[in-house]
């Protein structure tokens, strides 16, 4: 009985808890030392890090000036950074293109601090990096993030966040199969930064909830393109919750000093893309919900400077399957409010767009241009000026030796294989167009499309749908309203968190 007791008092001992120290921050402090003694707090948040042991908080004192950090660790937590009082310190760039990089480094915690780029060529924010393990429970939230990226656009897709794993390639999946999994990206405000506010790549069970996204300007992609993409999820994420952000106001693309380069594949002048939620490269099992996505390139159907790209309030692309886009509201966007897959990408199959509110799109509330199995449910659609719903839908084809081939039985499938229903449609006027089907060049009304489809909409109903206030973003309805009706058990469109 006493080896054991002596066996686990010396576990206590030894346990990185016990060496737990709460380090303080404050630059200003007349007797701050990089290397304390005593209650002295350190002048650097570097050599705060240096120091850091499993278990230590990390408090920083807000300042007169900025601290100025450029620091990797890979120092296994918990660990909690964060703001020493109620004021939060500012951070912003020293030598490198990143301010905090995490390298297999698990359960961080960062919270209520302000990052800021201060208009420099700033890349990353915060990067984490499952570069050799899992990594487990990061923790980001209450912080702001905003003047990142630059302006002249040196750095490709900068981010203020990044949750990724740099040395997987989704031509070996196999290999290096590490995720950034179980962490959370909460209550941040992101402003004015270049091109996004989050990316995950190849992440799992992550969740990007109740953050402000506003006034993003572009930036530029991999591949010769700019624009905006605020919330991005790509490289086989799975299991990625976003929910109630709010993501808009960017900067119009007219106003993007940016010229597209040349696509290294296509050769020819890249396209303007924006986005405010976008999933790519087979990312599955998402859910979008209760966002609210708005002036998004408003008024113009194409972004500049070359007019042939898109904007897009929530665009799910290639071999994204099975997401579930419900109850959000999407006002005031270019191009389209919702877009399902692209004709030269992979099918982004079994999405369902459910109670969702679309209004004030200057192209078509929803472009379904790949996908099967699609859900489009208890919707409402109101004034669009092209159609409410552009359903192109280009067939997978068949191989046949070298080339492709497109039977009719394959475009019939992809046609007839999704449940489109019980939607509201409203275009601003007593009777409007309802629907393109295959052919871009007529737009059908709701008899036509019911007709044109066999069956899609047969319950859908074309009426106003009384919303209390559009010109101050109020879009509940009244109590008179048609989409308060319950079909098949549910009323349409988005009911704000907490409303009836």
């Amino acid at each position: 009985m006493l080896y054991f007791k002596v066996l686990i008092v010396c576990s206590l001992l030894l346990s990185p808890s016990v060496f737990a120290a709460t380090r303080y921050v404050d630059q200003d402090h007349p007797q701050c030392s990089d290397n304390p003694s005593g209650n002295q707090p350190y002048c650097s948040i570097t050599a705060a890090l240096r120091d850091l042991r499993t278990g230590d908080t990390v408090r920083i004192r807000k300042s007169r000036r900025p601290y100025r950090v450029s620091v990797t660790s890979a120092q296994p937590g918990p660990i909690t950074i964060e703001a020493d009082g109620q004021h939060r310190p500012v951070l912003t760039t020293d030598t490198s293109d990143t301010i905090i990089r995490l390298t297999d480094a698990s359960h961080w915690t960062i919270r209520n601090l302000t990052f800021d780029g201060q208009g420099k060529e700033v890349r990353y924010a915060i990067f984490v990096n499952a570069r050799s393990r899992h990594v487990h429970n990061i923790n980001i939230q209450q912080n702001r993030f905003i003047n990142l990226g630059g302006f002249a656009g040196t750095f490709k897709k900068p981010m203020a966040v990044r949750l990724t794993n740099s040395k997987w390639k989704k031509s070996k999946p196999n290999q290096h199969n590490y995720y950034v999994m179980d962490s959370t990206i909460a209550e941040n405000v992101f402003d004015n930064c270049a091109h996004g506010g989050v990316l995950l790549s190849h992440t799992k069970n992550v969740t990007v909830a109740n953050n402000q996204m506003t006034h993003f300007r572009c930036g530029r992609f991999n591949d010769g393109r700019i624009g905006v993409q605020a919330i991005k999820v790509a490289l086989s994420s799975l299991d990625t919750v976003i929910r109630g952000n709010r993501v808009g106001a960017f900067q119009p693309s007219s106003a993007c000093p940016l010229q597209p380069g040349k696509h290294p594949k296509a050769g020819k002048t890249a396209r303007p893309v924006y986005a405010g939620i976008y999933c790519d490269v087979g990312s599955v099992k998402g859910l979008v919900a209760d966002n609210v996505v708005f002036d998004i390139d408003a008024g113009r159907s194409r972004p500049a400077p070359n007019h042939n790209g898109s904007s897009t309030g929530i665009f799910i692309e290639s071999r994204c399957t099975d997401w579930n886009v419900t109850n959000n509201l999407i006002y005031h966007i270019g191009t389209y409010g919702f877009r399902n897959g692209s004709k030269s990408t992979g099918s982004a199959d079994r999405t369902a767009f459910t109670n969702n509110t679309v209004y004030g799109i200057a192209g078509h509330a929803i472009s379904i241009q790949k996908g099967e199995n699609l859900n489009i449910q208890h919707n409402i659609f109101s004034n669009y000026a092209g159609a409410a719903i552009e359903f192109v839908n280009f067939a997978k084809c068949r191989r046949s030796g070298r080339k492709c081939k497109i039977t009719r039985e394959t475009k019939a499938f992809h046609q007839h294989n999704h449940e489109i229903n019980y939607n509201l449609f409203w275009q601003g006027a007593p009777s409007g167009p309802i629907a393109i089907w295959f052919n871009r060049k007529s737009k059908l009304d709701l008899p036509g499309w019911q007709q044109a489809t066999g069956g899609y909409g047969g319950q859908s109903i074309y009426a106003d749908p009384e919303f209390i206030g559009v010109k101050t973003g109020q879009f509940g309805l009244r109590n008179s309203s048609a989409a308060n009706r319950k079909m098949a058990g549910e009323a349409f469109g988005y009911r704000a968190p907490g409303s009836q």
